[in-house]
């Protein structure tokens, strides 16, 4: 082997050599040009697995959010079902009882009685009088007298052949013939167009006391004897008044009147 083959033969081992060692340290640079450039990106890529978690959470809250009130429509529709059925159940248990009163009454009444609706009430006169759906056609006349579950309401004032109108005890300047106490005191009472009647005439000396019960006394040719009208509110005397100053208030509620009894 010639000078000249040597020299070609080492520099082949030196091009072989100066390659490995170029692709060692090639590698090495890459090796630590990776390690910095996944330090300089691992806080982005924290931040980006960050908002990729929340964006997830946020659609899963978003659905949970329309879960609930999905659920909470539901439970609305459900409530307001079993108020009404509540509501459906107590107006039956009431219109049974007011069936039951009726029938009771028919079975122990000593006069006949026609039922019938208050079909109107004027707001300004509510406590003077109405209308009820029962007229001349159906047995009703001037002059019967009107309750509400054997409460003296008022009496037959004017009739048409479907309706009639009721004028009330309680109207304005209205006087009925009573009785009052256990030792029938007579009175008048007196309508002031409100739920508080006044009672006169009834001296000082009586012994009258918040509680006693009035009724008719059948005095007159408006209403007959006994029918109860209802109990003292209020006794005030004074030594230099002549009479007691007395006071009723109706036991009903005349705006929720809407049904009474015609006796015939």
């Amino acid at each position: 082997m010639n000078f000249r083959e040597k020299k070609k033969k080492r520099n082949l081992y030196m091009i072989i050599i100066g390659t490995i060692l170029f692709i060692f340290f090639a590698k090495t640079q890459l090796n630590y040009i990776r390690g910095g450039l996944n330090k300089l990106f691992i806080p982005i890529k924290s931040l980006v697995y960050k908002g990729t978690g929340k964006t997830k959470n946020a659609i899963k809250n978003i659905r949970d959010i329309e879960r609930i009130l999905k659920e909470n429509e539901r439970l609305k529709k459900e409530n307001f079902k079993l108020k009404i059925d509540k509501k459906y159940v107590e107006d039956l248990k009431v219109e049974n009882q007011r069936l039951k009163t009726i029938l009771d009454l028919k079975q122990t009444a000593e006069r006949e009685f026609i039922v019938a609706n208050v079909s109107f009430k004027d707001a300004l006169s509510v406590y003077n009088e109405f209308v009820i759906d029962k007229g001349s056609e159906d047995g009703i006349r001037v002059g019967l007298a009107v309750v509400k579950d054997e409460i003296l309401v008022g009496r037959i004032k004017e009739v048409t052949k479907n309706n009639s109108i009721v004028e009330l005890i309680s109207k304005s300047g209205k006087y009925t013939s009573v009785v009052v106490g256990n030792n029938k005191h007579l009175a008048i009472l007196k309508g002031n167009n409100s739920n508080t009647l006044t009672v006169e005439n009834i001296e000082t000396d009586a012994l009258i006391k918040n509680g006693d019960k009035i009724y008719t006394s059948g005095i007159g040719d408006l209403y007959p004897k006994d029918f109860y009208i209802g109990q003292i509110t209020k006794v005030q005397k004074k030594k230099e008044d002549l009479f007691q100053d007395i006071e009723l208030r109706l036991p009903y509620n005349i705006f929720e009147v809407t049904q009474v009894m015609v006796l015939k």
